[in-house]
């Protein structure tokens, strides 16, 4: 680190390296959570779709290809659109809980007082 003091580039290293290792805690824990939340809901979608297959097997007489052909694609853009709502949930609220704007552009104001 050129821009900074030599007798503070101990320091600042230090500072630097920490603040890293809690950034990947971080992220290697949502990347944990959605992970898990996936596996999770393609569960959901295969029991979906298995439901509209056993359905569709057992009234198979009295529906007709085209309907067949329906209730499958409506099962799966069903299950699809159900990962796009939660997962946008979750990112919704993972943005509610991070650092606004306002506060990155006091800690950087801060930190260049500090440097000063």
């Amino acid at each position: 680190m050129m821009t900074c003091r030599y007798a503070l580039q101990p320091h600042v290293m230090t500072e630097c390296h920490h603040r890293n290792d809690n950034w990947y805690r971080a992220v290697w824990a949502i990347n944990c959570c959605n992970r898990w939340l996936g596996v999770r809901l393609q569960f959901l979608s295969a029991l979906i779709v298995l439901m509209v297959v056993i359905v569709v097997g057992v009234s198979h007489q009295h529906l007709g290809g085209a309907m067949v052909g329906f209730l499958m694609v409506y099962a799966l853009q069903a299950t699809k659109s159900l990962m796009y709502v939660v997962r946008g949930v979750v990112v919704s609220r993972l943005r509610l809980c991070g650092p606004s704007k306002r506060h990155l552009n006091l800690a950087s104001a801060r930190r260049m007082l500090k440097w000063l």
